[in-house]
């Protein structure tokens, strides 16, 4: 069993009164974001959060702004968080591309929040500043004098604002008087450390579900029986379908019933964070799917191969 960290930021409405939290990848009891891959990261705080900590322990009632990487909007590992929690908060190198525009827009229809981070206003951005709900204002990279035509060109559209990494009184009353609904920073309350317990994962295992469930013509049994191999995976199953993620009415306690209820593709995504966030040295998620999709096409050729 090892110890898991998240960070925890909270955000204030301008009364003073907190709105929601910011949930922040945390890594060997250090309280600063210190990673080098931002899919790793993302997923270590999803599963820290739905199944080791618990969501409702960090945040209570209030929603969860987690940070998304490009991979995470497009490739569908969105959908794995309940929609009526979450704020999905959209990082600030990802690109209006027409990709971005429409994986973003599929969310939004089916009812996530969208943030934009760090965020300084350029004409280009325009068409994601459109489908957002909240765009948060980087502070320190905006000059006070500037400030005020950047609210102003942001209000053109029906967006919330967010003022970003506050560090003093008069910045915080200045962006109230400029009539941001919402604030964060060092200045409000820096973030805190929220720590759980988890029980390591086999690796050979979480590997050989994920190649199974790349296989379109996968056979639920096997993936049951694969998942059952491993103590680790059943318990952390059972506990994210039970949490906030699974959005189940009643308890779900049958490893069988779980695999039915996430559904194979968002089980995919789930077995993959799993790898992330027990520290093993992990690569990008697309890189993981895309070699066993690879390993999986060579043995099928393989077979017609010799087939023929």
């Amino acid at each position: 069993m090892f110890t898991t960290f998240v960070g925890c930021q909270p955000i204030f409405r301008s009364d003073l009164v907190v709105y929601a939290f910011e949930l922040l990848f945390r890594k060997g009891g250090a309280n600063e974001a210190s990673f080098d891959d931002g899919d790793h990261a993302t997923a270590a705080v999803i599963m820290n959060v739905f199944t080791d900590i618990g969501l409702e322990n960090i945040v209570g009632d209030c929603p969860a702004f987690i940070n998304v990487t490009r991979n995470f909007i497009l490739d569908g590992h969105a959908l794995t968080l309940p929609r009526d929690r979450v704020v999905l908060e959209v990082l600030e190198d990802i690109q209006p591309d027409a990709e971005i525009l429409d994986g973003l827009r599929a969310l939004s229809s089916r009812g996530y929040r969208i943030a934009l981070d760090d965020f300084v206003y350029s004409p280009h951005m325009e068409p994601l500043i459109e489908i957002a709900d909240i765009v948060k204002v980087e502070l320190p990279a905006i000059d006070d004098k500037d400030l005020p035509r950047h609210v102003e060109l942001l209000r053109r559209n029906n967006v919330q604002l967010l003022a970003e990494k506050i560090e003093t009184h008069e910045e915080f009353e200045f962006c109230r008087e400029l009539g941001f609904d919402y604030f964060q920073g060092y200045f409000l309350s820096k973030p805190r450390m929220v720590s759980g317990k988890s029980i390591p994962t086999n690796t050979i295992t979480a590997v050989q579900l994920i190649g199974e469930l790349s296989d379109p013509d996968v056979d639920f049994e096997d993936v049951v029986k694969t998942m059952g191999a491993d103590p680790s995976l059943c318990y952390k199953l059972l506990k994210f379908i039970n949490s906030a993620a699974g959005g189940q009415t009643k308890p779900v306690e049958s490893l069988s019933a779980a695999v039915t209820q996430l559904g194979l593709r968002r089980l995919q995504t789930f077995t993959i964070f799993t790898l992330f966030a027990t520290g093993t040295d992990a690569r990008p998620i697309q890189l993981i799917v895309t070699a066993l999709t690879r390993g999986r096409m060579c043995q099928l050729l393989a077979i017609a191969q010799g087939s023929s």
